[in-house]
């Protein structure tokens, strides 16, 4: 396994938060995390949005691989919410087919996964998943979440890494072919 550091290990870079003990930055990001999951109200939102764009004004993410190309990813989910909710969630009907309220809902969850992936992004940028899952067994989690959270970071990195081999395969081997 040949990982990339700045995406799953420990960054070299120092980070924000890198002085920070890793329990303290796991805590947080979490308590964080299930306060904007409950969050309802926009203006709670918007309120809650505060932390994350000074996280991202402070950072040191650039460039396509920065935070606008994991956002883009992370923002793949929020696809499936603007494509069912908006045709299944009831309320009044806009264009035909649409609820306005399924539009509002698909709006709320979207902003809900960006300002959580930006907090788990740069609050835990330079932990690490080893640094992660032992922070996790030193604050008291089961040892069965941080074997099940160590096994799932590999195997996304494992995917990620044979994704990319069968690419450069292809357009190796047949230079016109698009894939």
């Amino acid at each position: 396994m040949t990982g990339t550091a700045g995406a799953w290990g420990a960054s070299s870079e120092p980070s924000l938060f890198g002085s920070f003990d890793d329990r303290a930055k796991v805590i947080c990001a979490f308590a964080y995390v299930m306060t904007l999951a409950g969050a309802e109200n926009p203006a709670a939102l918007a309120a809650g949005g505060v932390l994350p764009m000074f996280l991202v004004l402070s950072g040191r993410l650039k460039g396509c691989k920065g935070i606008g190309g994991r956002l883009a990813a992370v923002n793949l989910t929020a696809v499936f919410a603007w494509i069912f909710l908006p045709l299944t969630y009831p309320g009044e009907k806009v264009f035909w087919l649409f609820s306005k309220e399924g539009v509002v809902m698909s709006m709320i969850i979207t902003w809900k996964i960006n300002l959580m992936a930006i907090v788990m992004l740069r609050m835990i940028e330079g932990t690490g998943v080893s640094g992660m899952t032992g922070a996790m067994r030193r604050i008291g989690l089961p040892g069965k979440l941080c074997v099940m959270t160590l096994l799932t970071s590999r195997c996304i990195l494992l995917l990620s890494e044979n994704f990319a081999a069968s690419r450069r395969a292809l357009r190796l081997r047949g230079p016109g072919i698009r894939g």
